[in-house]
């Protein structure tokens, strides 16, 4: 017979350069996108078998940098520790902002990560429905795009030339076979009064 063992609530927080930040639940709207891109990237790995996507998990970049991503992904089950945590880069991270971390998701983080060696870094503004693709180049994530999610109001105030260029799919550049439709990340039918 297996007996159950006590474990303490586990705080959340991440550590930046040796500084312990503590964070807040995420709101709702937060959560169902991350669950979206969790769906999307988890369907994918269950065909492929190459991979998988894991959401909310302490990734130890190194002694002083441990952060919890929205989504990391892993192509390489020997970072998986037997201690239910992430050792070592992901190959692609998404940060979903909320107001107390957006400043260090585009800045501090994001250096730390290019550091680390995570090949794509996606930023998502949940709110403004806008994905920030970042792309690993010399050592430096550089914008490689911005994904926005137009809905038919959106797109009827741009010109010809401006719709044409619009972009409905991100290609995930480690998954060559992946491509992530925007309306279904950000897609809503509730209203919130």
């Amino acid at each position: 017979m297996l007996e159950a063992t006590y474990v303490e609530p586990n705080d959340r927080y991440e550590i930046i350069e040796g500084v312990k930040y503590m964070a807040a639940s995420a709101a709702y709207d937060h959560n169902i996108v991350a669950g979206r891109l969790f769906t999307i990237f988890d369907h994918y790995f269950h065909e492929h078998e190459n991979g998988l996507v894991v959401q909310d998990c302490d990734v130890c970049l190194t002694e002083e940098n441990t952060f919890r991503p929205d989504l990391s992904v892993i192509c390489d089950f020997a970072k998986l520790g037997a201690d239910g945590k992430i050792h070592g880069t992901p190959d692609l991270v998404v940060e979903i902002l909320s107001p107390s971390t957006a400043k260090r998701d585009f800045t501090k983080k994001k250096e730390i990560y290019a550091r680390s060696g995570v090949k794509e870094y996606w930023i998502v503004e949940w709110r403004a429905k806008n994905i920030f693709v970042h792309k690993l180049v010399d050592g430096a994530l550089e914008i490689d795009d911005v994904y926005h999610d137009y809905d038919e109001n959106d797109l009827a105030l741009l010109e010809d030339y401006e719709r044409a260029e619009v972009k409905t799919e991100i290609n995930v550049s480690i998954l060559p076979d992946l491509s992530v439709n925007i309306h279904r990340v950000f897609k809503t039918w509730w209203n919130v009064h």
